[in-house]
């Protein structure tokens, strides 16, 4: 039998052409990716607290921390000092910031009441405070371990925050001649209102 060489006209061609291009990619998309499977294997847990309502806002400072302890008053101890700590760490960043931007206005950056200003805002750092508001608690107990987990939720009042640093800053001399206290409001309120736009975003 006579054989007749098959021919492929241009056209043929190039849909031959497009359709081993294409092949390779229809190929692997059909294919599970494993970071996909990877992330349906795994199950969400949401530790307590994680709430928007334990979240800071413009008008409170919260933290959300746990311990874990053989002893649940230990427990329960250390994780509230971690959280007033983290409290009072974020206010005396705050304090300060707020400080700055008012000794800015002032034109009191390179005087020695800039100094004593951000003073202020380090007692705040430093401080054990006493007025943080326990607004959630849990313990947990490990049946493996025999460990308790205690979980605390805490805020502070963002007023509260301003008027002791006032109270502060009036109860220096040499500041409490200098102080504009309707110009460290302002500065204040504007602060909150920039963190309230970003929370908005």
């Amino acid at each position: 039998m006579k054989r007749f060489p098959i021919q492929i006209t241009g056209r043929i061609a190039a849909k031959v052409i497009a359709f081993l291009a294409v092949f390779p990619a229809l190929f692997f998309a059909c294919k599970p990716s494993k970071p996909l499977a990877k992330v349906e294997e795994q199950v969400r847990i949401e530790t307590p607290f994680s709430g928007s309502q334990y979240r800071s806002d413009n008008k409170f400072i919260r933290a959300v921390y746990s311990h874990e302890s053989e002893d649940i008053s230990q427990a329960k101890t250390r994780a509230r000092m971690k959280s007033e700590l983290a409290i009072a760490q974020t206010a005396g960043s705050l304090v300060k910031s707020y400080l700055k931007d008012y000794t800015a206005e002032r034109k009191l950056e390179k005087t020695e009441l800039n100094s004593n200003y951000q003073a202020i805002g380090e007692l705040w750092t430093r401080e054990h405070l006493t007025n943080c508001i326990v607004i959630g608690e849990e313990l947990y107990k490990n049946k493996t371990t025999g460990l308790y987990t205690y979980w605390v939720a805490m805020e502070m009042n963002r007023e509260e925050l301003y008027t002791k640093t006032v109270s502060r800053i009036k109860a220096d001399d040499r500041l409490r001649q200098d102080f504009d206290e309707q110009q460290f409001r302002k500065v204040y309120e504007q602060g909150i209102n920039e963190l309230q736009k970003e929370q908005n975003q």
